[in-house]
């Protein structure tokens, strides 16, 4: 079975809400952790509507439901009305709108409109905006699906019908028509890194403004859910596959042999059969450990991400590059694994500064590292920059906030994403092709955590 939660992505939230990436992975972890408590396979859309099986035996409703047309007034008193009830053990066909006010909702997704709140929907055929606007069905057929010119004045009478009924096609029934669902499917982990919800966010709006419909499936970071989630995109007849692939990932034999168009990002392998996109890594990583030996770091420690990821993989190669191109010493002892997490970063670099002869500059593996790394300074009433110089893979919104502001490597995380999605159709509209690895620039932001201007 399988649960289809509303989009968290910018478009379908309100403006006051699109600025904290992070939250909408808070809220998408909690909606998916209780998916999958209750024997469900979650999966988010960028089209407002709620499909769960029936029946749905929900013992902690996680959902709130606003009718697409309800004021935000309104929304708000159906959040107060009554006491708190179990979801309707049957529950089909219920239209979720846009969410009212994520930051008013105290436990994601916890509470439930009143049942009396929640109007029946009917399903708005072709036939009943044809009869609204005074045309055949198939003059509206062709203003919907733009396969003939219309008379303007027509086109606008369809539209306003359109506008009117709320009508959205039946993409089943054209998928049947033209083998394909205009839907692309993204296989992503929604809490490995907080910079995941801007690749995200570029990537929704380059498929939309293509004309076709984002399918997002939450991985966990965790290769058995990454399968499961990939086979769900699969079985709704995706059209094409964006991945993120996950540490020791098996899936992506699976998909080559089914020949499933496919694009990796961020984490790409060193197989040439496959399209993917990613930040240049290695000399990026090297320009970093180069800068802290030219302000006279000789012991520049890194901490490293996870073990078997591509991009921890090229970021050691890039310290060790970085080390040589600077005639510097390879120590082994000066590479500790963050596993690319905050609490661990801490603790890595608690192991480093107790070596026998300590680092005087490190290098965090990615941004979740650097944030584990500053707070174990801190912990430790060290001074960064002149105690210890500390720089970091990934930019952050708080980078230049923090004293003093942090050294780093921001990486085109838009461009990846507008990358992927026009590599994908690429590769749909012409599957024989060679494949491409694109590499993209990363930018070196020069501030004072490294030690200068202090």
């Amino acid at each position: 079975m399988a649960a289809t939660w509303p989009s968290l992505s910018p478009s379908n939230l309100p403006a006051s809400a699109t600025s904290s990436a992070p939250f909408f992975s808070a809220c998408a972890l909690a909606a998916s952790r209780n998916a999958t408590k209750y024997g469900l396979l979650s999966v988010l859309v960028t089209r407002p509507i709620l499909t769960l099986p029936s029946p749905v035996d929900w013992s902690e409703p996680d959902l709130v439901l606003v009718q697409p047309t309800a004021s935000a007034a309104t929304a708000r008193t159906a959040r107060k009305a009554g006491p708190r009830r179990r979801m309707a053990t049957s529950v089909t066909g219920l239209v979720c709108g846009e969410v009212i006010a994520l930051s008013t909702v105290t436990q994601p997704f916890a509470q439930t409109l009143a049942p009396s709140s929640i109007k029946e929907q009917s399903v708005v055929t072709m036939k009943d905006v044809a009869d609204l606007a005074g045309v055949s069905i198939t003059t509206v057929s062709h203003v919907v699906n733009s396969t003939r010119s219309v008379a303007p004045e027509t086109k606008a009478r369809v539209l306003a019908a359109v506008e009117q009924t709320g009508y959205t096609g039946d993409a089943i029934a054209r998928s049947l028509v033209t083998g394909g669902t205009r839907t692309l499917g993204v296989a992503i982990s929604l809490v490995a890194n907080p910079y995941f919800g801007e690749l995200l966010r570029s990537m929704e709006h380059e498929i939309t403004r293509s004309g076709y419909t984002l399918v997002l499936a939450d991985t966990h970071d965790e290769p058995s859910v990454e399968q499961a989630a990939v086979r769900t995109l699969r079985s709704r007849r995706v059209d094409g596959l964006i991945l993120t692939p996950s540490p020791g990932a098996s899936v992506l034999r699976e998909l080559r042999q089914l020949k499933i168009p496919l694009v990796l990002v961020d984490r790409l392998t060193t197989a040439q059969d496959v399209d993917q996109v990613g930040p240049e890594n290695i000399y990026a990583t090297s320009g970093l450990v180069q800068h802290l030996a030219s302000v006279g770091h000789r012991r520049i420690a890194m901490i490293s991400g996870i073990d078997g990821l591509a991009t921890t993989t090229e970021r050691v190669l890039g310290y060790r590059l970085g080390l040589g191109r600077a005639k510097l010493t390879w120590d082994p002892a000066l590479v500790v694994p963050g596993a690319s997490a905050a609490e661990p970063a801490a603790a890595a670099l608690g192991q480093l500064l107790s070596l026998p002869s300590p680092p005087t500059a490190v290098v965090a593996g990615n941004n979740v590292m650097l944030s584990g790394a500053l707070h174990e300074c801190r912990r430790r009433g060290l001074k960064v920059g002149r105690d210890l110089a500390v720089v970091g893979y990934d930019d952050v919104d708080w980078a230049d906030l923090v004293d003093p502001p942090v050294t780093t490597v921001a990486q085109p995380i838009a461009e990846m994403g507008r990358t992927a999605v026009r590599m994908l159709l690429d590769r749909i509209a012409d599957p024989d092709r060679k494949p491409t690895t694109a590499r993209l620039p990363t930018t070196f932001m020069h501030r004072n955590s490294c030690g200068c201007g202090l």
